[in-house]
C-alpha cells in the first residue's frame, strides 16, 4: 500500500508540474449538428453522402473547434474547398476557398458557432461531368483530402492540427483529427489567403422560381459576378445549399459550384 501511495503521489506531482506548461493548448474538433467528436481514430460521418452520379445528400463534413483562448486559426485545404461561417455574425466569412485565416477571440462560448464546411466540388464535377466516372474509379488524390489548421493562442503559443477526409466506396466520408507536422511537401499551405466574401451570394429574384433552362446572374459581394443555371433543388443539409451549373462564357473556371444561402434567401425574401 505504501508503494502504491508513493506512485500515486509521483503521478499527481508530475501532472501538477506539466499542467502549467500546457498553456491550455488542447483543441478538439466536433461534427456540427451531431456534436460527435472527431478523434485520432476517426469515424464515418453520418451527415452526408455522395453517389456515383455526383448527387450529394446532406453535408459531408461540417465541424467546429473547441478549446481555450484561441486567437486565430489559419485553415489550409489541400485538394477540395472549404468555407467558414460565423453564426454570431461578428467575423468575416469565407466561401469555397482553400486558404484563409479566422480570428477567434477569448470568448470560448462563441467557438461552437464558428463552423467550417468541407465542400468536395472537384469530386462533384468529376462524377457529374463524366458519365463513366464512379467513386471507386476516382484517383486517390481526389478521394482523399486534408485540412491543416495552424492555431495561435492568446498567449502567443501555437500548435498545428489537421483533419483528414476520405471518400469511401459506398459514398460516405471518413474523417479523423490529430496533431500534424508540416513538411516541405505541404506546398498547399503556402498559398495566399482568400479574401472574405462578406455575405452570401446575391441571386436575382427568388431562386425557387428560377427557370432551370435559363441562366441567372449570381453576384458574390466584393468579388465576382457570373451567370449560371440554378439546379432546381436545395441540397438537404444543416445549412441551405444550392448547386449552380456555371455558364461556359461566365469567366468562372468551375463547371458547377455549391453555395450556402442565408435564411432570408432560403425562404425567398
Amino acid at each position: 500500500m505504501g508503494a502504491v501511495a508513493a506512485c500515486l503521489a509521483i503521478v499527481i506531482a508530475v501532472d501538477g508540474i506539466l499542467a502549467p506548461f500546457s498553456g491550455g493548448m488542447i483543441v478538439s474538433a466536433y461534427a456540427y449538428g451531431t456534436d460527435e467528436e472527431i478523434t485520432t481514430a476517426g469515424a464515418v460521418m453520418n451527415s452526408g453522402t455522395i453517389s456515383d452520379s455526383g448527387e450529394m445528400k446532406g453535408q459531408p463534413l461540417m465541424f467546429y473547434l473547441s478549446g481555450k483562448d484561441i486567437a486565430a486559426v489559419r485553415f489550409s485545404c489541400k485538394n477540395q474547398q472549404i468555407n467558414f461561417g460565423d453564426w454570431t455574425e461578428k467575423r468575416d466569412e469565407y466561401g469555397n476557398a482553400q486558404n484563409f485565416t479566422v480570428a477567434y477571440g477569448e470568448d470560448e462560448s462563441e467557438y461552437y458557432y464558428l463552423t467550417i464546411s468541407w465542400v468536395p466540388n472537384a469530386i462533384i464535377r468529376e462524377l457529374t461531368d463524366n458519365e463513366d466516372s464512379t467513386i471507386a474509379a476516382l484517383p486517390e488524390e481526389m478521394r482523399n483530402d486534408i485540412i491543416v489548421m495552424g492555431i495561435t493562442f492568446e498567449n502567443g503559443k501555437t500548435t498545428t492540427k489537421a483533419i483528414t477526409i476520405s471518400l469511401l466506396d459506398d459514398g460516405r466520408f471518413f474523417a479523423s483529427f490529430d496533431d500534424y507536422q508540416i513538411s516541405e511537401e505541404d506546398t498547399f499551405i503556402n498559398r495566399p489567403d482568400s479574401e472574405a466574401i462578406g455575405a452570401a451570394p446575391v441571386i436575382e429574384d427568388n431562386y425557387k422560381e428560377a427557370d432551370p433552362n435559363e441562366p441567372e446572374q449570381i453576384v458574390i459581394p466584393n468579388s465576382i459576378t457570373f451567370t449560371g443555371t440554378i439546379i432546381d433543388n436545395v441540397i438537404e443539409s444543416l445549412v441551405p445549399i444550392i448547386l449552380v451549373d456555371v455558364e461556359e462564357n461566365s469567366g468562372l473556371s468551375y463547371d458547377k459550384v455549391l453555395f450556402e444561402l442565408t435564411e432570408e434567401q432560403k425562404i425567398g425574401n
